[in-house]
């Protein structure tokens, strides 16, 4: 199981976030990422669990949280920073490197 979580981590570093290829100072990297970061709201049925932080990547399908944001929760969802609200599923996650893969649509 850890292979996959790996994998899937691996993929989407690597392959769905945009190349940065000029250097940048720290306001202009903020402008270019900001719209990427992403409110994420943990719940069950009967209770809300916390909340945390987390980044788009893969054209805003795939967002990248940790592990404990998601943990035991059986509804999670992620605000954009346009003010959606949008459902997320968890399509992999790693407790021990305290990493979560979520799926929007």
């Amino acid at each position: 199981m850890f292979h996959a979580h790996r994998t899937l981590l691996i993929f989407l570093t690597l392959c769905l976030s945009p190349p940065m290829t000029q250097a940048m100072d720290t306001a202009a990297l903020f402008e270019k990422t900001s719209e990427s970061v992403v409110f994420i709201i943990s719940s069950t049925t009967d209770r809300d669990l916390g909340t945390g932080s987390g980044f788009a990547v893969g054209n805003g399908q795939f967002i990248v949280t940790n592990h404990h944001v998601i943990d035991k929760a059986t509804k999670v969802t992620v605000k954009l920073s346009d003010g959606r609200e949008l459902r997320a599923k968890v399509l992999s996650k790693d407790q021990n490197h305290d990493l979560a893969i979520l799926g929007i649509d």
